[in-house]
């Protein structure tokens, strides 16, 4: 029996397919979670707080910020950056992004996605439900918990591409050839 040889060109293509594919799986997974906390939060704490453990209680508020409150007044254009920006990662980084760096990227897009569904569906005026409060921090939400985990994946991830890049300019064919093939993760 003989073996088929696949064009790299399609393996590419497929590989940037199952980059997209697992990128809105875990923003779907990122929004289904924040939007369904929220509701739970918005029936359960409406006249109480729920201590959790040590200092982590549930206490519901509405933030018109984006995460932890930053930036009253200027959510919509935040959030619309933050969305662009994935948008521009993906658009150039999804035939080398690692599974890693889709998990960032799905993170991110899936909990700035969720505060938008909240600004425009839940009727607050604009504002997000958070409910997360640790007491030494601002109260947030998993979205916005979201947000910053995939920001943190995303700069490690890139970062350490970078440097791999660069490593590549210095006349190894071996990094160079490694580093263009894609990583299976589905």
């Amino acid at each position: 029996m003989q073996k088929r040889r696949l064009d790299p060109a399609l393996d590419a293509a497929q590989y940037v397919k199952r980059v997209w594919f697992g990128v809105a799986v875990i923003a779907a997974v990122v929004v289904a979670a924040d939007q369904l906390s929220k509701t739970w939060a918005e029936h359960a704490l409406i006249d109480d707080v729920k201590h959790v453990v040590g200092s982590l209680q549930f206490t519901l508020t509405y933030n018109r910020g984006v995460a932890f409150g930053v930036a009253e007044g200027f959510a919509p254009i935040l959030v619309a950056l933050t969305i662009i920006a994935v948008l521009v990662v993906m658009a150039y980084k999804a035939p080398r992004l690692s599974p890693a760096g889709v998990l960032g990227v799905g993170l991110v897009l899936g909990g700035a996605l969720g505060n938008v569904c909240d600004r425009l569906f839940r009727g607050h005026g604009g504002a997000v439900v958070d409910f997360i409060d640790l007491q030494w921090w601002p109260i947030f939400n998993l979205a916005d918990a979201a947000v910053v985990s995939g920001a943190v994946i995303l700069l490690f991830v890139l970062s350490r591409s970078d440097d791999s890049s660069e490593g590549s300019s210095n006349g190894s064919s071996d990094q160079s050839a490694s580093h263009d093939q894609p990583k299976d993760f589905l």
